[in-house]
């Protein structure tokens, strides 16, 4: 089935489904999965979005806590976020453009090699009441669960095997990766209305 286009921006088509990266007031984009369209506000049409979290946006003690329950390393933060249900509405002039989130519903093998540039892996959700990760792959929540195989299914990540053996990496700011720094310098020449989504 074909999803529904909600919105146009600059010639691009963004559908219920889409990935996308939008302003932040500083710092690296919001993250998030394209809901639906909701009533238009005095800051202009609506989108319902569903945000993805990135690991600094978790207590780092907690972070590594999480690693040593789930015997496994995250990735580098400019490599791989974190699921969530937390959905808030957003202006859909604040989209910057689509993101390409893949899915892993099993350790990866190769430390994210696969990755291309613009590409960020997700194997985790983030409880956001109690900062608590979960594999993605051992949902219990039959809802969760069926919308997560639906997103592996239309964003696999192909090379999803094996365990990961990274070397911890230094958390004192999370990196950013190419596209991600070339946002930011593009918003920064062309600066527009900033939103006061916070998550």
């Amino acid at each position: 089935m074909e999803r529904a286009v909600l919105f146009e921006k600059e010639d691009e088509e963004y559908r219920q489904g889409d990935f996308v990266f939008c302003r932040a007031e500083e710092g690296l984009p919001y993250i998030g999965l394209l809901l639906d369209i909701t009533s238009p506000t005095e800051l202009g049409p609506m989108a319902s979005i569903q945000w993805m979290y990135r690991q600094d946006d978790i207590p780092d003690a907690q972070l590594r806590a999480q690693e040593e329950q789930l015997k496994m390393l995250l990735l580098p933060a400019s490599m791989e976020i974190l699921f969530s249900t937390h959905v808030d509405p957003a202006p859909t002039e604040s989209v910057m453009q689509k993101a390409t989130i893949l899915f892993a519903m099993s350790d990866v093998k190769d430390d994210g090699d696969a990755l291309k540039d613009d590409e960020l892996l997700i194997r985790f959700r983030v409880d956001t009441q109690d900062s608590v990760l979960s594999r993605i792959s051992t949902l219990k929540d039959n809802q969760m669960k069926v919308q997560v195989d639906e997103l592996a299914r239309r964003y696999p990540y192909e090379n999803s095997v094996g365990d990961v053996a990274r070397p911890k990496s230094p958390l004192s700011l999370p990196s950013m990766r190419s596209h991600e720094l070339h946002l930011i310098q593009q918003h920064h020449l062309h600066p527009q209305h900033q939103h006061q989504h916070q998550h």
